[in-house]
Order: structure tokens, then sequence, then C-alpha cells
């Protein structure tokens, strides 16, 4: 990397610069490095990677005054490239740090031949040796000043003065002030002040004193200052105003005489305004112009609105109430704040509406029926228009009308039984604690209760069944607030008693060709005719036919002549006895399934035993119908109950009628059993066992 140089140094940073490399190819990026010293003997700390197209860095946060060594290498992306050679080392120091310029440099007393000059220290002394004044040829003239004077600096002093004295009278010197620095150190000597100019030969009047406003309006402020102890030299004051509070330009206002103490001035409401005064000299005297007040910042008041007049409200309704005002002229007008009080005094307020300026009338609504209101309405002056907004204006008291209340809406009943019915009706628009329904049939009064506690319905119970009535509903207010609404009314019939649905619905036995059926007897026959017993097609019951109709003393039945080996579905319903009472529901769907027929006990189920042959055969006699017979299965037994069996079991065609096998033994008992088989699929079971006992020897 080439012209690796130090660009701009301050005395926290450096900045870096290299000319950018004539090609990029194999280039990724550049490395700076800090070095301990010049020949970079030491491991370097890298500081920077710069992107490959950058051409300087900034290294920041470095120390005043100090010596820092740096080099730079193009590191290579890889790929067959190497990193460069890194640059000679680059030595750069960093800045003293430049105290600040002693402020206020200033003449606080002048003689004829003496200028006292003064001057505010710096607030931190780090670095600070003394202060140099030095004197100038002119104000644009400092190129070779003579050192006056120097004043040690002070910790913790503010105020600093030094008298120039053996100064020849009616003279202007000019002199500037410079903050020294301590040999050596990190620090570098202030910039000088501007050059002060100072005449010496004249009696500097007296700084005007309590320069103050006492009175201020939108229009006016009249200013005042205490009467200097002698108006020697005087020929007047001269009031100036300045643009902000640091008066570097000026304009004069007035200049009120040597014996004035007041003066008022015309201004701009809700403008803030800058000013001074000076004790201007006599002309050709022996006196100069003082040094100018204080700033004094005074602000006018906006121009309040004035109130809005005519408040009144309109006959009001129930629930709303008109208000109307007289219109506002003002130009400072951009809205009406409406609001509502809590009493006639309005000692506390909400905000109702805010209008637009154009906007007379008003219309409070969703109010109270029969309840008093208190309004008031301010005038809103326009954002920085220098107007502020009125005082509001006088309190109405206004107290609406009762309430008309109207027919209850929406009257009908929802569900009947033969007992009860349930009512009900359209919500009302009116939310009183102290309103409420009431509702009965005929002469009878049902029941009453305010809106919280009967919502829009309600069941009417202990009616007769089968039985019309005539219910009306209306609304009245305890607290007399309202008007009571008309009646509406509505004529309902109550149902018919619906017997209970049958309980307990299930079967007790089912045998191949049968089942019985039973259920759980009613708590109470009223009513009750009898019971209806239904078989369905399927499980939902899609299709049914009546099987059998129990008595109401009933409580169990027997189906026959079933199919062996099916599946039934069943259902029971309670009857009602006359016109009076409806039937019940259907009980649940019963599913039941026959059993297969059993094959039957294989008869003559006998053995022999030849002890010649040690032979042994069982016999037994052929059945009479094998239409439903797969085979025969002969079994041993451990014991004549054949409570265990033991082996192999072997298997007999369904034509055999015997079976021979040859035994070891020639004495003991044998006990063998043998079962029927039936035809796997069909709608059979295997038979009863059958068993014998056999004794050797």
């Amino acid at each position: 990397v080439t012209n690796f140089r130090a660009t701009a140094t301050t005395d926290t940073s450096v900045t870096l610069g290299w000319d950018a490399p004539t090609a990029t190819t194999g280039l990724a990026s550049f490395r700076i490095e800090s070095c301990t010293d010049a020949t970079c003997s030491g491991t370097p700390t890298q500081v920077a990677t710069p992107a490959k197209t950058a051409t300087s860095h900034a290294v920041t946060s470095l120390t005043r005054n100090t010596t820092y060594y740096y080099r730079i290498t193009a590191v290579a992306v890889g790929n067959g490239y190497q990193n460069s050679t890194p640059s000679a080392v680059l030595t750069v120091t960093t800045d003293k740090t430049t105290l600040a310029t002693p402020g206020n440099f200033r003449v606080s007393a002048t003689t004829n031949t003496s200028v006292t000059l003064a001057w505010t220290g710096l607030a931190s002394t780090t670095g600070l040796d003394e202060y140099k004044i030095e004197k100038c040829t002119s104000t644009s003239d400092c190129s070779s000043p003579t050192q006056v004077a120097t004043t040690p600096s002070h910790q913790g002093v503010t105020n600093y003065t030094l008298t120039v004295t053996d100064l020849t009278g009616n003279t202007t010197y000019y002199y500037r002030l410079t903050a020294l620095t301590t040999a050596s150190g990190d620090y570098a000597d202030s910039v000088p002040t501007t050059t002060l100019t100072v005449k010496t030969g004249q009696i500097l009047l007296a700084k005007v004193v309590n320069f103050r406003a006492t009175t201020t309006t939108d229009s006016s402020v009249v200013l005042a200052w205490d009467a200097p102890a002698s108006t020697a030299g005087i020929s007047k004051f001269r009031i100036d105003s300045c643009p902000t509070v640091i008066c570097h330009t000026m304009t004069q206002v007035a200049t009120p005489a040597s014996t004035a103490t007041t003066h008022t001035l015309t201004v701009t409401r809700n403008t803030t305004y800058y000013y001074r005064i000076t004790a201007l000299a006599t002309a050709d005297s022996n006196y100069a112009d003082g040094i100018s007040s204080d700033i004094l910042t005074v602000t006018t008041p906006k121009t309040v609105l004035a109130p809005v007049s005519g408040l009144a409200a309109t006959p009001p309704t129930h629930n709303s109430i008109v208000m109307d005002w007289t219109a506002h002229t003002s130009a400072g007008l951009d809205t009406y704040k409406l609001e509502s009080c809590n009493d006639a005094a309005c000692s506390t307020s909400s905000t109702l509406a805010t209008l637009a300026k154009t906007v007379t009338t008003y219309t409070a609504s969703s109010l109270t029926a029969n309840t008093t209101y208190y309004y008031r309405i301010t005038a809103l002056a326009t954002a920085n228009s220098g107007y502020t907004d009125s005082a509001p204006s006088n309190v109405l008291k206004v107290t609406t009308a009762k309430t008309p209340l109207a027919t209850v809406a929406g009257f009908q009943y929802t569900k009947t039984t033969a007992t009860s019915v349930t009512l009900s009706w359209d919500a009302t628009p009116y939310d009183w604690s102290t309103m409420r329904y009431v509702i009965g049939h005929g002469t009878t009064t049902v029941t009453s209760g305010p809106k919280s506690s009967l919502g829009t319905s309600y069941t009417v119970t202990g009616l007769d069944p089968n039985t019309e009535y005539s219910f009306w509903i209306y609304i009245d207010d305890t607290a007399d607030n309202a008007v009571t609404s008309p009646k509406a009314s509505l004529d309902v019939k109550t149902k018919k008693i619906t017997l209970a649905t049958v309980t307990g619905f299930q079967a007790t036995t089912i045998t191949d060709t049968s089942v019985t059926l039973s259920w759980t007897a009613p708590s109470s026959t009223t009513g009750l005719g009898g019971f209806r017993i239904e078989s369905c097609h399927d499980a939902d019951c899609s299709s049914h036919n009546q099987e059998a109709t129990p008595t109401s003393s009933d409580t169990g039945h027997t189906l026959s002549d079933l199919a062996r080996n099916k599946t039934y579905y069943f259902r029971i319903t309670a009857t009602a006895a006359n016109s009076d009472y409806l039937d019940s529901a259907a009980s649940a769907v019963l599913t039941v399934t026959t059993l297969k027929t059993q094959l039957a006990q294989v008869a003559g189920f006998t053995g022999t035993y030849d002890s010649s042959t040690r032979k042994l055969t069982l016999s037994w006699t052929a059945p009479a119908d094998k239409t439903n017979l797969a085979n025969f299965k002969i079994e041993v037994c451990d014991t004549a109950q054949c409570t265990n069996t033991t082996g192999t079991p072997v298997t007999k065609g369904k034509d055999d009628t015997s079976h021979t096998q040859d035994l070891s033994s020639r004495s003991g008992t044998k006990h063998y059993r043998i079962t029927a088989i039936a035809t796997a699929g069909s709608d059979y079971q295997d038979s009863v066992p059958a068993t014998t006992s056999v004794t050797l020897g």
C-alpha cells in the first residue's frame, strides 16, 4: 500500500489515508495495525479492517498530545493471493487540547489614567497556568501585541479583575485576553478574546437598576426603573428592543427624559419582547453612556375572548334537551366547549361536546327522565392566535320531562308445557333502578320485579293443563318518574300432559326362539292406558311394527316364535289412557340377539374293554338328524365328572358310531366324554357333552 499518511489530527483522533490500488484483483480488505514503536518491534494490535474500496479511516478515542505508530497491509482473498508487505510505520502525534477562551472580557471601571479590566475565569483549571493581557494597535490590528500583565489562575475563582495604570487621559486603548497553558503539558493556549476597546478620561454613567415591567396587557406594557442617585451627566434614557435575550442587534423604541422612571409602550398580544435601558451621557461632557441594563423579558398576555351569551333551552323531552346561544363574533374564536356540571355552581364538570364556531345549537340526548341537568359553554380560542379561552357562560339549569313509557314490544310465548308457559319480550330502552315489569293473566298478577332481575323472559308455573290463558305485561315506575305503559296481551293454551318415558327397558331372558322383556314400573299410573312394544327395522328405528300392548300394571312381556341366532331391535312406549294425556316418548332402542339351537346330546355313549387284546371300544347311537352336525369330538377326562381333560381330543366323522384304541394299562378306570360339534356358520351350537367310564381288568 502506497502513500500511507495522516490527513488530519485532533486531540482525540487521527485520520489515516492511502492511495487507492491500481487493481483490486485478489484484494479482500486492508488491515491497519498499531505498533509500540517506530520499528514495530513488538506485536502489533489490529485497529481496523477497512473495505478494499476505502482510502481513509478515522481512529478515535485517542489520548491528547500522544505519539502513535501505525502501518497498513493489503489483505488477500486467498486462492493463490498473499497479503502485501506491511507499509512503512507512520508516526502520528495527536494535538494538544486548546484551552477555552475566557468569557465576558469587559471594562469594569475607567478613570483618566487607568482602566480596570474584568473577565470570567475558565470553569476548569486543568492545563491552565495564567491569564495574559495584551495591548493591540487597534480592533483590527493586533499583529504585534504588547504584553501588559499576567495573572495566575486560581482553582474555584470565577471573576478576575486587573487594573492597568499610567494611561493617558481621553485616549482609546485596545486590549485582548488569552488563557495560557502550563509548560510541556497536554494543552495549548486559548484563542485570544475579541479585542476590547476602552477610552480613558470619561466618567461612566451608572447602570440603570431595577428595570422592570409593572403592568402588561394584551396591547401595552409599562416599563419602570429606579431613579438614579444623581442625574449629573445624564441627558436622557434609551430603551432598546432586542430580538432575543442576547442583544447583538437592537432597535431604539423610546428615549425617556432623564427625570423619567416609567414609560408605556404599545405592543401586540401574546408576544414576547426583550428590552434593555441605558443612561445616555450629555454630549461633549466628561461622561460616557452607562452600561446597558440586564435584558428584561416581557410576554404580553393573550386577549381573553368574551363569554358566550344567551345560553338557553327549549322545553325538554323526557330524554333530550335542545340548547342554543348567541353566536360569538370574535376573530379569535376556534370552537365552543359545552360542559355538563354536577350542580348550579358547576363545582365539577365534564366536556359534553366540542362544537364548530358556526354552531349555535346542541341537543343533549339519552338523558334520564324527570332529572335536573346543569350546562355551561365556553368560547375556545384558536391555537397560537393571540387569544385565550373565554370565561364560562352562566350555568343553565334544565329538568327533563317524565318518560312516556311505551307498550312492551315483542310480547310472545317461547315454550309451553302442561303446567307452565314461558313468556318473552323485547328489551326496553329504559334502565332505571325504580322501573319494574308487572306480569299476569286475567285478573291475577303473577309477578312484578325490576328489569335487572326479570330481564326479557319469565316462566309462569302452576297452570292447569290443556287450558286457555290470557297473559298481559306492562311497565311502571315506582318512583313516579314515568307514566305506566299500556298492557301488551297474549292468549296461550297449555299443553296436554305427556307421559314419562319408560325406564329400565331390558331383556331378562333370551332363548333361540324367544326373548322376555322387562321395564321399571312407573311411579304413577295416572293417565297411563298401557304400553306398546314395537320391533324396529334397525337400531335407528327408521321403521317399526307393533308387537305387543301390555297393560298399565305389567312390567314384563315375552315375545316368542323368534328366529334362532338373529338380532332384533325393540322399543317401548307408555300409551295415554284418554285425550288429556299424550303418549310418552319411545324408549331407547334395545338390541337383542336370539341364541343358536343346541345340538342334541349324543345318546348311548358306552365303552367296553377286551383284556386279551387290550383294546377299548367306545360306541354311541347315530343321531336321527345329521343336517347341522359337523363331527364328534372324544376327550379323555381326569374324573367321572370330567373336571379336566387330558391328551389330544379325537375327532370322528358325523357318520361314525364307534371308536377303538389300544391301551397299555390292564387295570383302573378310564373316563371319556363325547360332544356333537355343530357345522361352522350355522344357526346351531355344540351339544352338551355325554360321559362314560370304563373299568379295566
